[in-house]
């Protein structure tokens, strides 16, 4: 007998009927109906529980607890706020040293676009900021630009060029006593009402670092999300913030010797920055992680996309905070009323000089006559 013969001799007279009584409890007819069938999963089923499905999520509510969030989260409906703004507006709007654009939101939010010069002063203003009203706890901390690192290379040298005849003066003593950068100016004196300071610094041209410069233990930690050294890119920093900080403090205070400050490197995860794009989201996100005292491990390839939407947004919520406004409004204040004092000051130099060159002009005529 054939496996077809066989199968056929074996099944050919089950029912062809779909509803066979007793026999599928799930099943019903009109006048029966089924139990409810019991597991023992829907047993012990929680009231709250869902159906899992094939796609792993993450709800906004449970984000809050992660150890990141405060520095990649932006909630979804202040998300949708900017998202708005850049869609509808081409306005410009003030942020410390630079203007908030379309442009530059876009910029920030990437994904794999390199920072400029504008949005990383612009987040150094706003770190700033918050430290100078206690919106942060830190205290005693001074944030630098990108100015302040070029004006460092240049400053090193004429440093190299004569030792001893270098003399810390203009604006490398104005950065010391707080009154550069000009933007959220602190007028806090290094070494003395500053205990640490934060400097971000372009290398080879094309990468992004920071470093934190501690008074107190005179040394300086680098953050590289390359975990790289860059030892004579720091030569600037280690010979000269001693010797800022020994000229501008008092009389009776400048009698320590100047050494330069020692370099340490903060250990960093291999293979970060895949995009080889993201270095300036890393050195932002590394000084406020390390201000705050958390894990600078917690910026990492999996959230910088994250990381880059909360720059964005927190640069737009501060351009259009009031207190910060008005406190960049009364900067443009002293600056015009500074501008036009010098320009009252110049136009009566220039009157009195004229005066005094026709009154020798004539004094001149009246002698040569005699």
């Amino acid at each position: 007998m054939s496996t077809q013969e066989y199968l056929q001799d074996a099944m050919g007279n089950l029912s062809q009927v779909s509803h066979v009584k007793g026999f599928d409890p799930s099943q019903k007819t009109s006048d029966e109906e089924s139990p409810k069938l019991v597991t023992p999963l829907s047993s012990l089923k929680p009231g709250d529980w869902r159906t899992p499905t094939l796609k792993d999520m993450e709800l906004p509510e449970d984000r809050v607890n992660d150890d990141d969030y405060s520095l990649v989260f932006v909630p979804e409906d202040s998300w949708t706020k900017l998202i708005h703004w850049c869609s509808t507006t081409k306005q410009h709007l003030k942020i410390g040293p630079s203007m908030y654009t379309t442009e530059l939101a876009e910029r920030v939010m990437g994904p794999a676009v390199w920072l400029q010069n504008q949005e990383i002063d612009a987040m150094l203003f706003l770190f700033r900021e918050r430290t100078s009203l206690r919106r942060w706890n830190p205290s005693k901390v001074a944030f630098m630009s990108c100015i302040f690192s070029n004006q460092m290379k240049n400053s090193y040298i004429e440093f190299k060029k004569d030792r001893k005849k270098f003399r810390v003066e203009g604006l490398l003593h104005q950065y010391g006593i707080g009154e550069l950068p000009s933007h959220g100016r602190t007028r806090s004196v290094w070494d003395l009402d500053v205990n640490c300071m934060y400097v971000p610094l372009l290398v080879h041209g094309n990468h992004w670092i920071s470093m934190c410069v501690n008074f107190v233990t005179r040394s300086i930690e680098v953050f590289d999300c390359a975990g790289l050294k860059h030892n004579k890119d720091l030569e600037p920093f280690a010979h000269l913030i001693p010797r800022i900080v020994k000229a501008v403090q008092s009389s009776e205070k400048r009698g320590f010797t100047v050494k330069p400050y020692d370099v340490t490197y903060a250990p960093m995860p291999f293979f970060l920055n895949k995009t080889s794009s993201d270095c300036g989201v890393y050195a932002l996100k590394h000084i406020e992680a390390h201000l705050l005292g958390m894990d600078l491990m917690l910026v990492n390839d999996d959230n910088i996309r994250e990381a880059r939407h909360k720059i964005a947004y927190d640069l737009w919520e501060a351009a259009n905070d009031p207190e910060l406004i008005s406190r960049m409004g009364c900067l443009f204040l002293r600056r015009l009323q500074l501008l036009l004092r010098l320009r009252l000051y110049n136009a009566i130099f220039t009157v009195l000089f004229t005066k005094q060159v026709v009154i020798d002009v004539f004094s001149y005529s009246y002698m040569t006559r005699n």
